[in-house]
């Protein structure tokens, strides 16, 4: 028995031995080989290594290298009669691009697919009951065989080649139908008896057998976005002022000593039709920017006056260089305006905020470093507020004190903001379950030894318990939760990662109606800002407090599929039931934990907005924090309480063993 259950292993294991990915591809095999252990799907990137834009042309060239010669996985193979082990399959489509679970190609691609079949011819059938007029012999030869392709779109019959190019002005599903035939050639001979028994022959028949096999390709055409450009507006005083135009194109646009890049989409590559492992490359949304040398102002991009200027862009599939495009405009200057004093006491309370920032600065780098350096510091602090956009000669004295005020309640809020992200992303993001999958997969094998004496001890009491009605309610009891429980433990892991995502959409739904400044220090009025600066070291310490606990959640949650099979088992087994419960209970009360404290942020958000809580904003963050982490700590409690004096009272459970056992007896 332990032998055959090992054999069963090894034909488990086999495909996924069999299906590794070849790593005599690459020079060095290190990183390859590593990642056939963990996820070979990774491979594909080791292979296509351009990140910024689509390299059809390697792609094309490292697919017509591969060389197909059985039914690729997902396909399989027919027979019928003497037609054996037939096939066809669509391999792939190039170029082509697989964004959003689509596959987009342009107005002309090629298409290959590969087919194949086998045919055997039957051995000499022998007869030795003699008898006139009885078979005695028949002879099979090959006679002829063929085979034809037909390749449809949208039900439209276009091509019968294997590699052929087509041409599409909407999105089309390909249908190709392949068929073939195989004739046999059949002798007969029967027994006769003139002068002692003879095997003479008789007539001949043709037998042929014809199979037909299909498979479906779906394509969209892809729309080619609106070509982008740089529009030179103004050239003034050695700078030159343009706006750039793009509409979902990856743009690089390029001069002598700067540079501005724009990110729409990042490529990757993804295996298809293993074990040949073709390559799709795969579009990624992305928002990625980067610049050098030039001030941008959403559309419009200022640098100092170049000798060149090229807009370089690429989107699917081309890949194009220009020049920037010249339409010079002229400048119209503004005149200068004065601004009335204004009566406004926010003014007044932005300059009285300003002044004391200032005195602050003053007696701290005095103490420290001496009167010497205070005039350089300032000087670095006034830079960035001087040189904005919206400041100038005509509203400076406004500007200045906004600017340092500005920077000031950034400056405190620049250490929150990374706890605050990180309790976002833990909240909102359900924890990676796959790198456990493995472990899961032990337990739920180390499970499975269970299941045939369950079934057996089910059977054995129904043998046994002749008219009792209770014991044959208690047997059939058995065999119902030991169904039930093998199905809900093959399928926990998917059951338990679909949850997580349940729970994550929950919560992330709820926090998308949060305001984003709730969680940060504003001065809205005077007394706000007061307890901000008095309370804002007791908000931090309460921040990384829901940061550990939202982390242990995290922890015990990702662990939790390990214990979903464990908690599904004892769940169904009545003497080992508390303790099942205690396992699911624990697990769904850390999932959904993250949706109960959403709402109470929410509630928190809403609260501050009421005039009898707007002048005490710091104390609602701070309490709003605090139910939270007092939350987690009462259920971190009754877990502990439950398994210590409830799920875990060995001496009841025990009771409770020995009593059932006995109802069995």
């Amino acid at each position: 028995m332990k032998q055959l259950k090992i054999f069963f292993l090894f034909l488990l294991l086999l495909p996924s031995v069999a299906l590794a990915f070849d790593c005599s591809y690459f020079q060095d095999q290190t990183e390859c080989l590593a990642l056939n252990e963990y996820n070979e799907s990774l491979i594909a990137n080791l292979i296509y290594t351009n990140t910024s834009s689509p390299n059809h042309q390697f792609i094309n060239q490292y697919n017509n290298n591969i060389q197909v010669n059985n039914a690729p996985e997902g396909t399989i193979p027919k027979s019928s009669g003497n037609l054996k082990n037939m096939w066809f399959t669509f391999l792939t489509a190039s170029p082509s691009i697989l964004y959003e679970e689509q596959l987009l190609v342009p107005s002309t691609f090629t298409l290959r697919s590969e087919y194949h079949f086998e045919y055997t011819i039957p051995d000499t059938y022998y007869n030795s009951k003699k008898k006139r007029g009885r078979t005695c012999q028949i002879k099979y030869y090959y006679h002829s065989s063929s085979d034809n392709l037909k390749i449809y779109a949208n039900e439209q019959y276009l091509s019968n080649q294997k590699t052929a190019t087509f041409v599409i002005s909407k999105p089309v599903t390909f249908r190709g139908v392949y068929t073939a035939s195989i004739t046999v050639r059949e002798r007969y001979y029967e027994w006769g008896y003139d002068h002692g028994w003879d095997c003479d022959y008789d007539h001949t028949e043709y037998n042929t057998n014809t199979l037909t096999v299909e498979d479906t390709f779906n394509v969209i055409n892809y729309q080619e976005p609106i070509e982008p450009d740089f529009e030179v507006k103004h050239i003034y005083n050695q700078n030159i002022i343009g706006e750039k135009n793009n509409t979902q194109n990856n743009i690089e646009i390029l001069f002598d000593n700067s540079f501005y890049k724009e990110l729409f989409y990042t490529y990757d590559a993804v295996f298809t039709k293993k074990p040949y492992y073709f390559l799709t490359l795969r579009a990624i949304n992305s928002t990625a920017k980067e610049s050098r040398n030039l001030f941008l102002n959403q559309n419009t991009i200022t640098v100092k006056n170049e000798n060149t200027c090229t807009v370089k862009y690429n989107n699917f599939f081309e890949t194009e260089e220009k020049e920037c495009t010249y339409n010079l405009q002229e400048i119209n200057a503004t005149e200068f305006q004065t601004q009335s004093f204004s009566s406004s006491w926010n003014f007044l309370f932005v300059i009285a905020i300003f002044v004391f920032v200032l005195w602050l600065f003053y007696i701290g780098i005095k103490k420290t470093w001496g009167k010497a350096i205070i005039p350089v510091l300032l000087l670095l602090l006034f830079i960035p507020s001087v040189s904005a956009e919206e400041c100038g000669l005509t509203n400076l004295a406004t500007c200045i004190p906004e600017k340092i005020y500005g920077f000031f309640i950034d400056m405190l809020n620049a250490p929150l903001q990374p706890l605050l992200s990180s309790i976002r992303s833990l909240m909102e993001n359900a924890p990676s379950i796959e790198i456990f999958q493995g472990i899961w997969a032990i337990m739920v094998y180390c499970i499975s030894l269970f299941y045939g004496l369950l079934f057996l001890y089910s059977g054995l009491q129904f043998l046994i318990s002749g008219h009792n009605i209770i014991k044959r309610e208690i047997a059939k009891e058995w065999l119902r939760n030991t169904v039930i429980m093998i199905v809900l433990i093959q399928a926990s892991f998917y059951l338990y990662k679909l949850i997580l995502e349940i729970g994550a959409v929950m919560t992330s739904a709820v926090l998308s109606m949060v305001n984003e400044q709730f969680f940060l220090l504003t001065a809205d009025n005077l007394a706000n800002l007061g307890l901000e600066f008095l309370f804002v070291t007791l908000y931090a310490i309460t921040l990384l407090i829901t940061l550990l606990f939202l982390l242990i959640r995290y922890l015990i949650v990702s662990f939790g599929v390990i214990f979903m099979p464990v908690g599904i088992f004892c769940y169904f087994v009545p003497p080992l039931k508390s303790y099942g419960k205690l396992i699911l209970h624990m697990l769904g009360s850390f999932i959904f934990i993250t949706f109960i404290y959403s709402i109470i942020i929410l509630g928190c958000s809403m609260l501050v907005e009421l005039p009898i809580f707007e002048n005490v904003k710091i104390m609602v963050m701070i309490a709003c924090f605090s139910i939270i982490n007092i939350i987690f700590i009462i259920i971190i409690i009754k877990q502990i309480f439950k398994s210590v004096f409830g799920g875990g009272n060995g001496g009841a459970e025990l009771a409770q063993v020995i009593k059932y056992i006995g109802m069995l007896a």
